[in-house]
């Protein structure tokens, strides 16, 4: 007999079409699941060494800057360090100005004239005292410009007083500064 089959072939056709694609459609989403789930996790692996980096580079950065300011304090420190130095020099170097100072003094004082104070300010001298005459503060001034380490003589106040209340008898107050020559402005000059 002839075998005729009288099921409804379509609707098998139909159905194992749409079984078909159902697991296709599941291998298919599971595919893009594996692949997102790759890709998320290459770009997390990605972040996450670049985070690394960074706080490499931040940790770094702040021993930097820990060094740098070290260099700074350093730097002030040496600083400092210079400016005493050369403060000492300089005192090193005027230990021996006021004892020429002082030989100079009696050599270039005229006779009729008589120191009262005398006050230093760096190499700057200030001199307070009495004359007999003018003309002996003038040669004093000259002796000063004269002189080897003394120079700049500028007279700063001269008045007239009366001695021991004598009317012919007149005494010449007066105050003037000069500069002390040092030793190394000497060494240029004589160069």
């Amino acid at each position: 007999m002839a075998r005729i089959n009288l099921l409804p072939w379509r609707d098998d056709l139909r159905k194992q079409k749409q079984k078909n694609f159902i697991v296709a459609m599941m291998a298919s989403l599971g595919v893009v699941a594996f692949v997102m789930f790759n890709v998320h996790g290459f770009y997390e692996s990605n972040i996450s060494t670049q985070k690394q980096r960074n706080n490499y580079l931040l940790n770094e950065i702040s021993i930097m800057n820990k060094k740098i300011k070290e260099i700074k304090e350093l730097d002030t420190t040496r600083e400092k360090l210079k400016r005493r130095m050369g403060k000492i020099q300089q005192l090193e170097g005027s230990r021996t100005v006021i004892v020429h100072i002082f030989d100079e003094l009696p050599k270039v004082i005229p006779e009729g004239v008589y120191l009262e104070t005398l006050s230093r300010i760096g190499s700057q001298l200030t001199i307070s005292g009495i004359a007999d005459s003018e003309g002996r503060v003038s040669n004093f001034m000259r002796s000063l410009e004269a002189s080897d380490w003394l120079s700049d003589p500028r007279l700063t106040n001269i008045e007239t007083m009366n001695d021991n209340n004598e009317q012919d008898s007149k005494v010449k107050k007066f105050t003037l500064s000069f500069r002390v020559v040092t030793a190394n402005k000497k060494e240029e000059d004589d160069s």
